[in-house]
């Protein structure tokens, strides 16, 4: 077995599933008594059907778009990491969500591994008793401290993506304001190597603050027309004798036959 072989063959992986799964979140469990369970079930029973959702994927799509305002999951939920990541998740997405875990939850004499209660059924009088029961349960046994990490970090002061956008509308602004049509708005300011050029020249500079595109007098150079170029002799030759030589139509020879030819009689009958 060569070297490479071996080293593959040593090496450890740093996270496998079994060991992100062992290592459970840190949410603490809202387990209830026997007693307060029983209660719980009990009153819950008693509330109409159009303000409960039941079912593990019914609550959970409920949970994730945060209509939820009480939860219930039975205390013998496998695996208990999922029902951790399970609260988790309502805690973030309604952060007044209450949530307990009663041992043995029920649904009209059927075992339920979720329950929830709608939100809309916050202010109803027949939810108000058992949301007050819930949270006497919560606040003594301090479920009401539990933290959640938000998933995205929050900043205080978030940055521009692109800052040079914000210096746009001041430019912007001193060309719609002119003062003076047709003059410059922004006129940028002479560099001192310029200045010391024009004060040293002896001659007469037409230039301002800018390079203006208006000449101040006319350029000599401007005004003087263009010479007319030389003809070469050769080429005047040549063009007086195409004038001079009188035009010859084009001549196709065409090709006659043989006037003395035979004719064989019974190939032509």
């Amino acid at each position: 077995m060569n070297q490479k072989a071996k080293t593959i063959q040593n090496v450890k992986s740093a996270k496998t599933v079994r060991n992100v799964l062992v290592q459970p979140f840190k949410t603490v469990w809202p387990s209830v008594d026997t007693e307060e369970a029983t209660n719980l079930i009990k009153m819950i029973n008693e509330l109409p059907c159009a303000h409960v959702v039941h079912g593990t994927n019914p609550v959970s799509h409920l949970l994730s778009q945060g209509q939820a305002c009480a939860l219930l999951i039975t205390s013998d939920f496998h695996p208990q990491i999922l029902g951790k990541q399970i609260l988790q998740m309502a805690r973030r997405n309604s952060p007044q969500i209450l949530i307990l875990a009663p041992e043995g939850l029920r649904w009209k004499d059927k075992p339920e591994k979720l329950i929830g209660i709608r939100e809309t059924a916050r202010n109803q009088s027949e939810t108000t008793e058992l949301l007050k029961f819930m949270v006497g349960v919560v606040k003594a046994k301090e479920y009401d401290k539990e933290h959640v990490d938000a998933t995205r970090s929050k900043k205080d002061h978030p940055t521009e993506r692109n800052p040079g956008n914000a210096a746009c509308p001041r430019f912007l602004q001193r060309y719609l304001n002119r003062p003076v049509e047709n003059k410059r708005a922004f006129v940028p300011p002479v560099s001192l190597f310029a200045t010391k050029q024009l004060a040293c020249s002896t001659k007469d500079n037409d230039w301002g603050e800018y390079i203006s595109f208006k000449r101040a007098r006319p350029d000599p150079e401007a005004t003087k027309s263009p010479k007319p170029k030389k003809k070469s002799k050769h080429m005047a030759k040549k063009a007086e004798r195409k004038l001079s030589e009188s035009y010859i139509p084009l001549t196709v020879n065409r090709v006659q036959g043989n006037p003395d030819r035979k004719v064989d009689k019974k190939k032509k009958s």
